[in-house]
């Protein structure tokens, strides 16, 4: 009788054991995701932040907070609330043509108007699905200011379906211009053709991505198809899935130490989420400086010299 009972107490003492060593194997996952085979690459945490620290920051005035703001609605589309009808506390408001226009004169001087100082956390922001935000991190980035950039994970929608305060008056802000340091975050549209050649090897150094969100869009080899709201565990609330999932799905796309990603829409604009999706994820990316349409013209010209 003792022998028996011994076999079947004994495995249920050091089960928990077993099981503990078996987590153990499990990489925590603020270490990253390390894909098998292929290298490893560190998942940018940073870049997002959450509701609950965002208000933390703001209440201990360590931030500063960029409503980025798209609000004319779109035909057939609600109209979204304006920045004057209500924004995060404290939040500057960059329009969307100051922020399409980032490179020029009057999109400098608008950038002024916003009062990024050196060294300073900030946090963007938009009232749709992080797509003009996103859009915003891109143009810090090319101008080599985003290196304490992130965005709200979730956004306004998050932040309000939460209850938390918001403002309607103006937030002014003493104009400071950044020193700017460039980047070659936006790839200019000449480069493509050897972009293109680079993609199409067997063992390529460079992955492009489709990242055209239209319904009827057909990618065509070498373009890899990512569109921004497969990123989003919700288009509901606009939150980013977890890292475990966004390995899964950016699968496709070798993670390994020096191999790029270039990211093409119909315009930078669009293609920004999945560079943002891309920067948290590890990956050394850039945006294609152009649409679609100077890939095709692309094409062509290496069709004919062919």
């Amino acid at each position: 009788m003792k022998p028996i009972l011994a076999r079947i107490v004994l495995p249920v003492l050091l089960l928990p054991r077993f099981l503990s060593a078996g987590d153990a194997q499990e990489p925590p996952e603020e270490y990253g995701w390390d894909c098998p085979g292929s290298g490893h690459l560190p998942f940018r945490r940073e870049l997002l932040v959450s509701t609950e620290e965002l208000a933390r920051l703001i209440d201990s005035s360590e931030v500063t907070v960029i409503h980025v703001g798209f609000d004319a609605g779109a035909a057939g589309r609600p109209r979204r609330a304006s920045y004057s009808e209500g924004h995060l506390p404290g939040a500057r408001h960059w329009t969307w043509p100051e922020l399409q226009e980032f490179r020029s004169d009057e999109g400098r001087s608008a950038l002024a108007r916003l009062g990024l100082l050196p060294g300073r956390r900030v946090v963007l922001y938009d009232t749709g699905l992080g797509m003009e935000a996103a859009a915003g991190f891109a143009a810090l980035d090319s101008l080599g200011l985003a290196d304490h950039a992130a965005l709200l994970d979730g956004h306004w929608v998050k932040w309000v379906s939460e209850g938390r305060a918001a403002c309607r008056w103006g937030e002014h802000a003493e104009a400071a211009d950044p020193e700017t340091n460039p980047s070659d975050v936006m790839v200019p549209a000449a480069h493509l053709d050897a972009l293109l050649l680079e993609a199409d090897r067997p063992d390529p150094a460079v992955t492009m991505l489709d990242a055209r969100h239209a319904p009827d869009a057909r990618s065509r080899k070498p373009f890899v198809r990512m569109t921004w709201c497969e990123n989003l565990g919700s288009l509901y609330v606009p939150v980013f899935k977890g890292e475990k999932d966004l390995r899964r799905l950016w699968a496709k796309v070798p993670a390994r130490s020096g191999h790029e990603v270039v990211v093409a829409a119909r315009r930078w604009s669009e293609a920004a989420p999945v560079y943002f999706a891309a920067r948290l994820l590890g990956y050394p990316a850039r945006l294609l400086d152009g649409s679609m349409e100077n890939v095709d013209a692309s094409r062509r010209t290496l069709e004919r010299g062919t």
